[in-house]
């Protein structure tokens, strides 16, 4: 007997303490179980149907498999006053397999083996005795008060116990229990959503019109143009006041995120973004990704997509309409200072947040 418990008790401790869980949507916690129900007795046993409890620790290991080890409890009463009264007191190792990667849902089939003492409460003679069982079950997972994971469990059970003399018994037990994970939770990857394409620019002349867009090809540089890439000489006054070049929102090396310098910058340029749009309801919004020269020129591309979507997103939560507001990337082909020094690749990383009145008479 002693000899059985100490085998299972080394079997599971090993388990439990070689795995290495992967991170999963489903439940890998160490868990403690309690439960209990009814033993409907083998007939062979002369007694009525008994109680039967379990007190459990166990673990998920992955995708299928899954360990428990504990104790169990059973009492079958005599039936009337011929019949015979016994008592169960044990350990069990289980294996589970799983059928399920629910987050919620956890059914399972089990297999397992243990050892016993029976007393027979007639007599008062006890033995030890080995047992075999497998059977099926299913783990409810919910919240408790939004923080506490709790599983609500039900089991079936087919337990042969063997080594008895006369003969052997066969019962079925049926529980009801909860599971109590215990630790903290794994964290689970977020899903990874595309970003939002960006339209990559080709703008020849470089006067801040993209090509299929621009009326006026090879402006001089440094020309001021307007939306159609056109000289704006002859622009009307009221288009130019629509016109807003905003304090330029820059970011850290290979990074996309918005800092809080940047999301002020942003917050400050909100209300007259929207105290333009009340004067000029056909106001447009550019932003315009930029990088330094370091990296290639794909991810550099890539990279000042990630920036514009970002100003752009952040404009959006703050109550400018998407509609209004396109982000354009350019890559390290409009550098606004050298990328010889640290200062200058630090000009670079940079959105440009511009407002145009896209009025046709404009």
């Amino acid at each position: 007997m002693k000899k059985i418990w100490g085998v299972m008790a080394v079997a599971a401790s090993a388990a439990m303490a070689s795995a290495a869980p992967a991170v999963h949507a489903y439940e890998t916690r160490p868990y403690v179980s309690l439960s209990g129900g009814l033993a409907f007795a083998d007939s062979a046993r002369d007694s009525d149907d008994g109680t039967h409890f379990n007190v459990l620790v166990g673990q998920r290991f992955g995708r299928y498999f899954g360990l428990e080890f504990g104790g169990l409890g059973t009492d079958f009463d005599a039936d009337g006053s011929t019949g015979v009264g016994w008592e169960d007191l044990g350990a069990r190792l289980e294996a589970l397999v799983y059928l399920s990667d629910s987050p919620n849902w956890a059914p399972y089939i089990a297999t397992g083996f243990g050892a016993m003492k029976t007393e027979n409460t007639n007599t008062g003679d006890e033995s030890e005795d080995g047992f075999v069982n497998a059977g099926l079950g299913v783990i409810r997972y919910g919240r408790l008060f939004d923080t506490l994971t709790v599983g609500v469990r039900g089991d079936y059970r087919y337990r042969h116990t063997v080594e008895l003399d006369p003969e052997d018994f066969g019962d079925h037990i049926v529980t009801l229990g909860v599971v109590f994970p215990f630790g903290s939770p794994r964290a689970v990857p977020a899903p990874v959503v595309p970003p939002e394409p960006v339209a990559q620019v080709v703008d020849t002349d470089g006067d801040g019109v993209p090509d299929d867009k621009d009326n006026c090809p090879n402006t001089p540089a440094g020309t001021q143009v307007d939306e159609n890439g056109c000289p704006i000489a002859d622009k009307p006054a009221a288009a130019m006041a629509a016109e807003r070049e905003f304090e330029h929102v820059l970011f850290p090396y290979d990074r996309a995120q918005l800092t809080a310098r940047a999301q002020q910058i942003l917050d400050n340029a909100t209300p007259v973004i929207n105290e333009l749009i009340q004067r000029y309801p056909n106001l447009e919004v550019d932003v315009s990704g930029h990088t330094d020269s370091r990296g290639t020129d794909a991810y550099n591309q890539a990279l000042s997509e990630r920036r514009a979507l970002s100003v752009k997103e952040y404009l959006v939560r703050k109550g400018i309409a998407a509609s209004r507001i396109s982000a354009n990337s350019y890559g390290e082909t409009r550098p606004a200072a050298t990328n010889e020094t640290d200062a200058g690749r630090a000009q670079n990383r940079r959105a440009e947040v511009r407002t145009r009145d896209r009025s046709p008479a404009n």
